[in-house]
């Protein structure tokens, strides 16, 4: 599980509190994960979380790649580039659920994957931005 704390902020506050959803997600989608079988509700989560991540992708990762642009952040292409991966991995694992039965296995492994993605992109990455910003109380509306 994780847990949001100061070090994951990256001083857009309209940024930090997406991510904090997308913690919030994948931390349920950990629990779930843990079942040995699935049920409809657990089946239902896993479709909203999906629909969830798309919405994430097309809109937390424009918006960011806009402010890493505007505050001139050298993690700019690195961050793009991790986007990229993390659409074509959501890609592929919606299509696989196309032709393969849902197994608790699928579950762990998208529950794998978010967790070290949120650890190594938010951590890494995304923490370069702070630097960046001359000013670490930047209004939403400025972005």
């Amino acid at each position: 599980m994780l847990v949001w704390n100061k070090q994951f902020e990256t001083g857009v506050p309209e940024l930090d509190a997406q991510h904090r959803e997308m913690i919030a997600y994948v931390n349920r989608l950990e629990l779930m994960a843990l079942n040995q079988s699935l049920n409809r509700l657990d089946v239902a989560y896993l479709n909203h979380f999906l629909e969830f991540l798309e919405e994430f992708a097309l809109h937390h990762f424009h918006q960011e790649e806009k402010c890493m642009v505007k505050y001139q952040c050298p993690a700019y292409e690195e961050c793009r580039r991790t986007h990229e991966d993390f659409v074509i991995f959501q890609d592929r694992f919606r299509q696989r659920l196309k032709t393969e039965v849902l197994q608790p296995a699928m579950v762990r492994e998208l529950s794998d994957f978010c967790n070290l993605w949120i650890q190594t992109h938010f951590m890494k990455v995304d923490l370069q931005l702070k630097a960046s910003l001359p000013n670490l109380e930047r209004p939403a509306s400025e972005l």
